[in-house]
């Protein structure tokens, strides 16, 4: 898969706007992929998680990076 519109719907973001959780269908070896807010703005980056990732409050998504943590990791470096 290389681009889905199917499903698209964010679902839930973490207390400190680190992680997010949406319903767009990705593949295994996706992670680091862009993910895009309804204005074609990049809003984080895809990854696959882990069994030991915080859980946010909606179960059985898709989980990604935001890019505010992202630029506030930049920030700091």
């Amino acid at each position: 898969m290389r681009f889905s519109l199917q499903g698209s719907v964010l679902l839930d973001v973490c207390d400190d706007a680190r992680l997010m959780r949406y319903r767009t269908p990705t593949d295994p070896g996706s992670s680091e992929n862009s993910v895009f807010n309804w204005r074609w703005e990049v809003a984080g980056l895809n990854h696959a998680g882990s069994h030991s990732t915080q859980r946010l409050h909606v179960h059985g998504a898709y989980e990604g990076i935001t890019m505010r943590a992202i630029r506030r990791k930049l920030g700091a470096v």
